[in-house]
């Protein structure tokens, strides 16, 4: 007796630009095929069965910069913010040639969406404002930068908007007149730490360990900030940028641990000061005492001190974080990461 079996439909990407792998699941599949990077990387050698899901998320999961987003849809994402937006340097073992376009009128007709880009090309999330929706498209600058790589045919545009917002990280907010992509807080919090993370991926834990504590104290403050708390943080308008470090429970913490590295790296005497701050945590007011965020999320703290010799409060500012050269810790080399 002959017994047939039908081979599993595989799916073979050979590693390259992400366009290049947009374009080629498509073209197997027919199905719309969405890809959103912050830092440009070059998809990694795959293969898989696309009817499949369970297949598809393990062919990405030995690799750093890509992933599978939830659900059936062939979207896909390194699941981090633009570096710049936090002020932070990531640099990639695996980047590639990009060029940067903007799309065509006609990409929106008749209420559908159609993308067909060059295998080497990529289009960054602002720049679709320009495009012919039937309401005038806003995104809000923390995104603005995420560079996607697209293929679809004729999807309604309500239904691209949000799946593109979930993609980036956001949620679709509409009026009678626009439609705006805003960050969505709890997944905005895991792409920031994502994207801190691989800034302390390779530094040495025991050499930068005030620099790696710096960084834990600012992923615990964005983990901890609402969404409201967060929008507020990021509008370069808002006053509102204090929180009190009583209601920032988790990234007190960090913060307290930061204090106590910062403690042991005292001068000898008679030595020139090493620029660690020497506070007590134990002198710490906490109640009257906050944390402050810029709008790249850099942290600052504000400090009320009980000094126990004076009776007496004094205040202090506490940089832990802060961009450019010479913030608190900041290491020497800059983070690198790759499949």
């Amino acid at each position: 007796m002959i017994v047939a079996t039908a081979a599993l439909a595989a799916f073979t990407f050979s590693g390259g630009a992400p366009n290049a792998f947009a374009n080629k699941l498509f073209d197997e599949t027919k199905q719309a095929v969405m890809v959103c990077q912050a830092t440009p990387a070059r998809i990694p050698k795959v293969e898989f069965d696309p009817a499949d899901i369970n297949t598809i998320v393990s062919a990405f999961r030995s690799s750093e910069t890509m992933l599978k987003m939830p659900g059936v849809e062939m979207t896909f994402l390194d699941s981090m913010i633009q570096p710049e937006a936090l002020s932070v340097y990531v640099q990639l073992k695996t980047t590639y040639p990009i060029s940067d376009i903007r799309l065509p009128a006609e990409t929106v007709q008749d209420g559908k969406v159609t993308i067909k880009m060059l295998d080497t090309q990529t289009v960054k999330l602002e720049s679709l404002t320009s495009l012919p929706f039937s309401k005038k498209l806003v995104i809000h600058p923390v995104l603005g930068s995420l560079r996607l790589s697209l293929r679809i045919e004729e999807m309604p545009e309500r239904d691209f908007l949000v799946k593109l917002a979930k993609l980036v990280g956001g949620h679709l907010k509409t009026t009678l007149k626009e439609s705006t992509i805003l960050p969505y807080g709890p997944e905005f919090g895991k792409r920031a730490e994502r994207t801190l993370r691989m800034t302390i991926a390779n530094v040495d834990k025991q050499k930068q360990a005030s620099f790696v504590q710096a960084v834990e104290t600012r992923i615990a403050l964005i983990k901890e900030l609402t969404e409201p708390e967060l929008l507020e943080a990021l509008d370069p308008a808002s006053k509102k940028r204090d929180f009190s470090m009583v209601s920032k429970n988790q990234a007190a913490a960090a913060f307290v641990a930061w204090l106590r590295i910062q403690q042991q790296d005292k001068p000898s005497p008679g030595a020139p000061p090493t620029g660690a701050v020497q506070i007590d945590p134990r002198s710490v007011v906490w109640a009257k005492s906050t944390f402050r965020v810029d709008t790249q999320l850099n942290v600052t703290a504000l400090l009320t001190i009980y000094d126990s010799n004076t009776r007496q409060e004094r205040n202090q500012t506490v940089v832990i974080t802060r961009s450019g050269p010479g913030s608190p810790g900041r290491p020497p080399e800059l983070a690198r990461y790759g499949e």
